[in-house]
């Protein structure tokens, strides 16, 4: 599926979210899948774990907003990843996200 598809998909499965939310969880999908295709991930991420990834962070509602995604993002795909793999999942995020993606 192109970027714009999966992102047209998640807009309209996701109106209550910000649209540079989305767009930054599909690109964030996409270097997730062109690092695994690189071989530096063990496991790639689908447009279905992105669907969960943002029903996740909705229902995280109660969580500090400083660490809805990346405790989103670590429960629907980094936690079958191993410890290195994971630190390199984070600092994608954190480059992609800039200030409103923290480590946890």
């Amino acid at each position: 599926m192109s970027k714009e598809a999966e992102l047209s998909l998640m807009v309209a499965e996701f109106p209550m979210l910000p649209d540079q939310l989305l767009e930054n969880m599909v690109t964030m999908a996409n270097r997730i899948r062109e690092s695994y295709m690189e071989g530096g991930l063990s496991a790639p991420m689908s447009t279905r774990v992105l669907r969960r990834w943002a029903y996740y962070y909705i229902s995280l509602d109660r969580v500090s907003p400083e660490k809805r995604l990346p405790v989103s993002l670590m429960h629907v795909y980094a936690l079958r990843l191993s410890a290195p793999e994971q630190d390199a999942v984070h600092a994608l995020g954190e480059g992609i996200f800039t200030d409103r993606y923290y480590k946890v």
